[in-house]
């Protein structure tokens, strides 16, 4: 099949990304410096108070939203993720005050500018309604010695700025549910004990424990355990259906539910999931449609029947810190939509599938622009399927025994579409098997990839049934790879294959589409414990949108690189301290430790990443002390 033309989608360049000195990458040219424009979903409310922001109107003045840097401060210094990367991001204020957000761009040049807008939390002044299994639906539900007893009659009592508390160590029981279409509502849990538990028995399928209508604004659900004595699958009750506008669900639990969380039907616009734990389910985690969604510290054991995150059209979604596992399906699977920001996250099994369903599909159907960067792969595999188109793959780490580490699928006749501008940068891909293995393969006709700087640590490489870059065409044009450091198999003639066709490394260097490749016959000793190589991997250079590595590190603006995900030592810069990404490490960096004790996954005070804070975190704002 013939090569499609050359295109670069709507990037601002006209020629593949070349590894290149900072100021020459990815067509950078010498312009303005950022104009960052902060779009909020609304910047006033009642705490708990949740804000929504993108930085996609900004002016960049080099490159395009993928080779830059959109860093978000919530001048919260006691929440939890006060600091995050991404286009899109949200953050949850508890207590009543005037905050400045700050949002920080960085261009392709490393031009870098800031803006700030205001954040204004005022006191809440909800109306209480109290529900015990022990109340009394006759009753005012107004304080917690007169409670109410039902979940209904708690909906019937429900306005606008209502707070629904929930006791604490009780089980609610039944097919009672709860809709909610109110505007400034929080359902939450009162009293001591473990949070309360709903338990819904209601056979009928596809039902759901709550839902938040699309009246429903500043909504804020927290502290609640949903959960039936149904064996998980895709027909079971869900545990919620959102839609509405500026919802937030935060440390919630999923038990036996088939979807934690849908916002199939029309999408919820503004939504924030937080710090919530979920067990086997039958489906989804989440279901996503709308725009503005932000899903941090989230926690999946298992999706039985379907995929953790699926998107089913969705604008301007921010997936971090999160911790996933699907054993036979997809942890996250950008199906349909646009700006999809993967950061930090952690895969097990479970594929990152960027692309439309193949199965059911049309022509016009995609998946434009992604972003994934410092997440860590556990047997899972990085998919685009044709339909993907502005990805960038950067920084990851990718423990890929066995497997094609990351496919790229060519061009279908059926669906008349490609896999278009695909961008595999700095990635670390680990394989010790000795059978299989992959760390590229692309398919025939996907237009324009970039491959560069990657590090392929496969010291038991099989050159019979496995490869480094494995392509279906014969030829590579169109594609660029540059300063990648390879494996040597350690039998068998496929270093590299076109078509069928093996390469030695010879073969591979003579190509137009290469330049600055390097094969290593790898060993077991060649990375440390934080995968950084223990020898000189400096082969690497300067690539646009890659501004620090897999822990947080800078990367300089010039000279050498390391091949590979890790450029220095294996701790985030946090580490140093700086728990508020201010720039200095004083007292505010100690009170956010302290204000973020105990467990707190995710939270900017864990500086070692270990999902607590504690004197670890402590010792290490004391040792960095400004």
């Amino acid at each position: 099949m013939p090569r499609l033309p050359f295109t670069r989608g709507n990037r601002a360049v006209a020629a593949p990304m070349f590894c290149l000195s900072a100021l020459a990458v990815a067509g950078a040219v010498q312009a303005s410096t950022p104009s960052p424009q902060i779009t909020a979903l609304a910047t006033r409310g009642q705490a708990p108070f949740t804000v929504h922001v993108h930085g996609l109107n900004s002016a960049l003045g080099a490159g395009d939203e993928s080779t830059a840097r959109f860093e978000w401060t919530f001048g919260d210094a006691s929440g939890s993720y006060n600091a995050l990367v991404g286009w899109n991001a949200a953050h949850i204020y508890n207590a009543p005050g005037t905050y400045s957000l700050t949002l920080k761009v960085t261009n392709a040049n490393r031009d870098v500018a800031t803006r700030t807008l205001q954040v204004i939390v005022d006191p809440p002044v909800r109306g209480s309604i109290y529900v015990s299994p022990s109340g009394n639906d006759a009753n005012s539900g107004t304080s917690a010695s007169a409670p109410v007893r039902t979940l209904s009659r708690a909906e019937a009592l429900l306005t606008d700025n209502k707070a629904v508390y929930l006791q604490r160590g009780a089980v609610f029981a039944g097919s009672d549910d709860l809709a909610i279409g109110k505007q400034n509502v929080l359902v939450s849990a009162y009293g001591s004990g473990s949070d309360p538990v709903i338990r819904y028995d209601n056979p009928t399928q596809f039902t759901k424990i709550f839902q938040v209508k699309d009246m429903a604004r500043d909504v804020v659900i927290e502290n609640i355990v949903f959960d039936s004595p149904f064996t998980p699958d895709n027909t079971i009750v869900r545990g919620m259906e959102v839609r509405g506008t500026n919802v937030t669900v935060r440390n919630c639990r999923f038990g036996n539910v088939s979807y934690a969380i849908t916002t199939g039907g029309g999408g919820a616009y503004g939504l924030l999931t937080q710090n919530n734990v979920a067990g086997s389910l039958g489906a989804y985690y989440c279901w996503i449609e709308g725009a503005d969604h932000t899903h941090l510290g989230n926690t999946v054991a298992e999706s039985v029947d379907e995929h953790n995150f699926r998107f089913g059209g969705a604008s301007r979604v921010l997936l971090a810190y999160n911790d996933l596992t699907n054993a036979d399906k997809s942890a996250i699977w950008c199906m349909l939509g646009d700006h999809c920001y993967i950061a930090n996250n952690r895969l097990h099994q479970g594929r990152l599938i960027v692309g439309p369903n193949f199965a059911i599909t049309s022509p016009g159907e995609h998946f434009q622009w992604v972003v994934a960067e410092c997440n860590e792969f556990f047997g899972a595999q990085a998919i685009m399927y044709d339909g993907a188109e502005e990805v960038t793959l950067r920084n990851n780490i990718m423990h890929a025994d066995g497997i094609e580490a990351i496919s790229i699928w060519g061009y279908s006749a059926t669906r008349q579409r490609t896999t278009r501008d695909i961008t595999i940068a700095n990635n670390t891909v680990i394989n010790n098997d000795s059978s299989y293995g992959k760390c590229l393969a692309l398919g025939a006709g996907a237009a324009s990839v970039t491959a560069c700087n990657n590090l392929y640590a496969a010291p038991n490489l099989n050159g019979h049934s496995g490869g480094n870059v494995v392509a279906d065409d014969p030829f590579v044009t169109g594609d660029t790879f540059r300063t990648n450091l390879w494996a040597i198999p350690k039998v068998g003639p496929r270093w590299h294959v076109l078509n069928e066709s093996p390469l030695d490394a010879n073969a591979w260097n003579a190509l137009a589409e290469t330049s600055g490749e390097v094969h290593r016959g790898f060993s077991s000793t060649d990375l440390d414990s934080s995968l950084k190589p223990t020898f000189n991997a400096g082969i690497a250079s300067p690539f646009a949108g890659v501004f620090t590595d897999f822990y947080g590190n800078p990367r300089p603006a010039s000279g050498s690189w390391l091949a590979g995900a890790v450029q220095g030592a294996g701790s985030p810069p946090s580490g140093s301290g700086d728990v508020n990404n201010d720039g200095v490490v004083n007292v505010n960096d100690l009170l956010a430790v302290n204000g973020a004790w105990g467990v707190c996954s995710g939270c900017a005070a864990d500086t070692n990443h270990d999902g607590l804070v504690n004197v670890t975190d402590l010792l290490a704002v004391i040792t960095s002390w400004e």
